[in-house]
């Protein structure tokens, strides 16, 4: 969040035309540009230490903020080339492209994890599997197709979805089955009544399916 903070001042730095006329602006703006060479610095600093500890991932990410935030100085320039450096090794550059999957896979489940005490059972599980298909070889999606599994593996709780499932399925079938047949067109309300009685038999919608179908004359 920090380096996003920091990241948001040098863009606006930019767009500040006062500057150029007003002493006053001119001396803010220049405390700010110090302030934040001083950071751009110090992430510099930060990027070779992950380098050292062979993190190509975090070692890109901090370059490539020291360089936004160095703006036009030599740091800048240093940051960009250094980056160049590391993404020439093939190896490296898929160990980034990994990290880069990695954090998104993260980030992704992190904001799965904030929704999910407001979603309702059977969304959440849609979305874990959907999480952990959209990213493949990631501990985010390996986290996210265990919590799916556990769902499944409670019973009372995948008998809540399955009726969940039922109530929205039925219910909209049924309605069109009485639309069609109040219109006379009872052929086109077989169909609905049949899928309610196939595909959830042991349902109550079931029987009202059937009551109804009774009352279609073959």
């Amino acid at each position: 969040m920090e380096e996003k903070a920091y990241g948001r001042a040098a863009v606006l730095l930019g767009g500040i035309e006062e500057a150029d006329r007003d002493p006053e602006i001119a001396k803010r703006v220049l405390a700010v540009r110090e302030q934040l060479a001083s950071r751009a610095e110090a992430i510099f600093a930060d990027a070779e230490k992950h380098v050292k500890a062979k993190a190509w991932y975090e070692a890109d990410e901090a370059l490539a903020t020291a360089a936004s935030l160095a703006g036009d100085g030599d740091l800048a320039e240093k940051a960009r080339t250094r980056q160049a450096e590391l993404r020439k090794d093939e190896a490296i550059r898929s160990a980034i492209e990994q990290g880069r999957r990695d954090a998104a896979a993260v980030a992704a489940l992190e904001a799965l994890q904030t929704k999910a005490p407001k979603m309702q059972p059977a969304a959440l599980l849609q979305a874990y599997d959907a999480l952990a298909t959209q990213h493949p070889g990631t501990k985010a999606a390996a986290t996210a197709a265990a919590k799916a599994e556990a769902m499944r593996a409670d019973k009372g709780l995948m008998a809540s979805i399955a009726n969940e499932a039922a109530e929205k399925d039925c219910k909209g079938w049924l309605s069109m089955a009485r639309n069609f047949m109040n219109a006379g067109l009872k052929d086109k309300a077989k169909p609905y009544l049949e899928k309610v009685i196939t595909q959830y038999p042991d349902s109550s919608f079931a029987e009202q399916a059937k009551e109804m179908l009774a009352k279609i004359k073959p």
